[in-house]
């Protein structure tokens, strides 16, 4: 199993949620299998802020561990908040993966969303030929743009990853860790 650990306004752990139903279907498209003989195997774990995924790699990395594979998804844009000014990392992700590494330790992939996950909706949006919101979608509505992605084409999708490199990462990242197995 692999667990994902997203930084999310959504929090709380669940089955699914849009981030994880697009990711899904993008990891079956590669493995060509269905996304939902995939649910069993990819588990999501949203955490409400990047302080709260660093606090899960901190206190729960060795359970999640036992599980499998662990990736913390963080928002690229708001990372550096993380730690104090004195204390920020060099703003590059290998300076900012040593940070949380030392804050952190252990053995997990970590992906930056580039800038965040409107970065994805927008993506999704543009797949979907339907105009991006002007402002911060709500959860319920992040989640149907998503969805509808993720139920749509293997074309759309594909867009969606070469318009987000990060999130198309996290793809890889994950068929890698089940073709491993």
């Amino acid at each position: 199993m692999i667990t994902v650990v997203w930084e999310d306004q959504l929090g709380g752990q669940v089955k699914a949620f849009g981030p994880h139903e697009l990711l899904l279907a993008c990891v079956a498209d590669d493995l060509g299998r269905s996304r939902f003989a995939l649910k069993h195997e990819i588990v999501s774990v949203p955490k409400k802020g990047n302080s709260n995924v660093r606090r899960t790699l901190q206190l729960e990395l060795d359970k999640l561990r036992g599980s499998g594979q662990v990736c913390a998804v963080l928002d690229l844009d708001q990372v550096l908040n993380l730690w104090h000014s004195n204390r920020r990392p060099n703003n590059c992700f290998s300076g900012i993966r040593e940070a949380l590494s030392e804050d952190a330790p252990g053995e997990y992939e970590v992906v930056f969303l580039v800038e965040n996950i409107e970065s994805v909706i927008a993506a999704c949006c543009y797949a979907l030929s339907e105009p991006i919101p002007s402002k911060k979608p709500a959860l319920n509505e992040r989640d149907r743009i998503l969805s509808r992605v993720a139920t749509g084409s293997a074309a759309m999708r594909q867009i969606v990853r070469k318009s987000v490199p990060s999130f198309d990462r996290l793809v890889r990242f994950v068929v890698a860790n089940l073709v491993r197995r």
